[in-house]
């Protein structure tokens, strides 16, 4: 009936990095992509990924913003970073887990 003493089930570890401002963080997605030329940037919605790419645009970054539905394996060369949260961790965790992440860097603002 309740599962007050069922195990939880274990979770990706997910590290917040966060931003008081929108463009702060655009600004250190900036220097991240500067830095790692093999960053992957993951948007969950549209809207962010747009604006991503148009703020890499301004500075002539042609690192990847791609949409988390988009993602199907993640390459051990590549560095994964995400750049919101999903609003339902187990929508998160779920895809954290088929990718076989360990740990996960989310930025936030």
């Amino acid at each position: 009936m309740f599962s007050i003493f069922k195990r939880k089930e274990s979770q990706v570890p997910v590290k917040d990095n966060v931003w008081m401002r929108k463009k702060s963080k655009w600004d250190a997605c900036v220097k991240m992509a500067s830095a790692q030329a093999n960053a992957v940037f993951i948007a969950w919605f549209p809207a962010t990924q747009t604006e991503l790419a148009t703020h890499f645009s301004t500075y002539g970054i042609n690192n990847s913003v791609l949409l988390a539905t988009q993602l199907t394996t993640a390459r051990a060369e590549e560095l994964i970073i995400f750049v919101e949260h999903y609003p339902l961790s187990h929508t998160e965790q779920a895809l954290f887990k088929k990718l076989g992440f360990h740990q996960v860097p989310v930025l936030s603002s």
